[in-house]
């Protein structure tokens, strides 16, 4: 069945994304080192702390005392997901739900308002793209979606505090971070529109219209519908990339989201708050990429399998 084999994709998927990350982060990390170093306390005190977090961390078996294996670490941590018991050490349960929910509740803002912004400039402007083909109007727009395409976020992002931040005293980062999550989209999806519109002028169905004597609105309204539809496959996987992407906008800016909450547990050797972003954006990508399949094929029944197969 369709979805018991969504199921264990997913599952397999996240079980394979998190094993994989485990060791690497288990290996490279000490949970004890900022305890140990401390200069508050006395020696045994800072023994204890760092017993208390190994415990925590799931690195000694509390019973025994004795180190766990990188694979029973691993499965101890499963565990503690199952059970939602998601905090790191020294911090509350209560606590860390309510920076995480936070963290989420930004990223997802920024990602939707980003990805509205894409869609709703980019394909409009990839239709009118495709029907000035050759002027040179398209061709100043061509190059500057180019030139967003091959521009990585940081400079934009850069360009963005210098050009108006800084010379021009605005201060809307929000608005800054937005812009800049949008920008590979946005181009992304001009193109393809653009790309698209030019294919389908030599389509049967267009030649078909214009023979039945169609106004040019109601062809170019049977293109923008089209090609419109080209950005589908595409536009499901970019929410949760958006969303998971977003590490070095939400640095440059300062916006408390699941990209700044990465980097700080990464800093500290949180893993198992590195694990859990790692396994959610996972789990978003998985969850998209069959939701835009789902949708394509109720939309186009071409992509529909016929009976019996798979």
């Amino acid at each position: 069945m369709p979805v018991l084999r969504f199921v264990a994709s997913t599952l397999l998927t996240l079980f394979l994304v998190s094993g994989l990350t485990f060791p690497l982060l288990e290996l490279h990390s000490d949970p004890t080192a900022e305890v140990l170093q401390s200069t508050r306390g006395d020696q045994d005190a800072r023994q204890q702390a760092a017993r208390v977090i190994l415990e925590r961390t799931g690195r000694i078996d509390p019973e025994t005392g004795e180190e766990r294996s990188l694979p029973a670490r691993y499965f101890a941590w499963l565990g503690r997901v199952v059970q939602l018991d998601l905090a790191p050490a020294g911090e509350t349960e209560e606590a860390f739900r309510r920076r995480f929910l936070q963290a989420l509740g930004v990223s997802f803002g920024l990602a939707l308002a980003a990805f509205l912004f894409a869609l709703g400039l980019g394909g409009p402007l990839g239709v009118w793209l495709g029907m000035h083909h050759g002027r040179l109007e398209e061709r100043l727009a061509s190059a500057l979606i180019l030139t967003l395409t091959v521009l990585p976020s940081f400079v934009i992002a850069t360009l963005l505090l210098l050009g108006l931040r800084l010379a021009c005293g605005l201060d809307w980062p929000l608005v800054f971070a937005v812009v800049t999550l949008a920008a590979a989209p946005f181009a992304a999806a001009a193109r393809l529109v653009h790309s698209n519109v030019r294919a389908l002028e030599s389509a049967p169905f267009i030649r078909h219209l214009r023979h039945q004597g169609a106004s040019p609105s109601e062809i170019a309204g049977s293109l923008r519908l089209h090609a419109l539809g080209a950005v589908r496959a595409q536009s499901g996987a970019w929410l949760p990339s958006l969303m998971t992407g977003s590490v070095i906008v939400e640095s440059v800016f300062e916006l408390p989201g699941l990209g700044r909450l990465f980097l700080n547990a990464l800093d500290t050797q949180d893993v198992p708050t590195v694990l859990l972003v790692t396994t959610l954006s996972a789990f978003l990508v998985s969850i998209a990429w069959t939701v835009t399949d789902l949708w394509q094929r109720m939309a186009d029944p071409r992509t529909r399998l016929p009976e019996g197969v798979g």
